[in-house]
């Protein structure tokens, strides 16, 4: 691994020389103080999703989606996929889109929220336990419905019958990590 673990200014930069104006992360961000006050410098707005601890305050962004920052989130021990996810969703909602597409949507990413919820070894209580049932209930009801890139995968990792949280956790999430 060259880069390590999180966004460095020289992402950014490298962002920015493409043209974009927003970076959203995913999974991290939370310690990135003097990364967020690079991306404001150059005129880059930085959404942070994450689900990690805060240590030294939260990052100046344009927005820090983190369960760990509101007294008021009811459950804290979600995965950072499931942040991210939570943010996909309620902008779907924001932008108006249409109650089917919604639920395709939902129905595409939910298993793989499911996945990230058993890799990241959250425990399966209350929140994170209905994601990871209905992720393995959409996996296995119907594979037609999956996204078309996890259709595909299980197929190469021949996975044919029943997934379970034994798959999510030993063969799936790590060659999905390994990608």
């Amino acid at each position: 691994m060259k880069d390590g673990y999180g966004i460095k200014d020289y992402h950014l930069d490298q962002i920015k020389e493409l043209g974009c104006s927003l970076v959203i992360t995913v999974d991290n961000g939370i310690t990135a103080r003097s990364e967020a006050k690079h991306a404001k410098e150059i005129g880059l707005d930085m959404i942070i999703t994450d689900h990690h601890k805060i240590v030294k305050g939260v990052p100046e962004a344009l927005a820090v989606v983190n369960p760990q920052i509101d007294d008021n989130y009811p459950f804290k021990d979600i995965c950072g996929a499931t942040v991210a996810f939570k943010l996909c969703m309620a902008l779907a909602e924001k932008q108006g889109l249409e109650k089917q597409d919604k639920k395709i949507a939902f129905e595409r990413l939910l298993p793989f929220v499911a996945i990230a919820t058993v890799t990241d070894v959250m425990p399966l209580i209350k929140e994170n336990r209905l994601i990871v049932k209905n992720g393995l209930r959409l996996m296995n009801k119907g594979r037609k419905r999956l996204a078309p890139s996890l259709r595909q995968f299980l197929i190469a990792l021949n996975i044919k019958d029943e997934v379970d949280t034994y798959h999510f956790g030993f063969i799936i999430g790590p060659r999905l990590n390994a990608t």
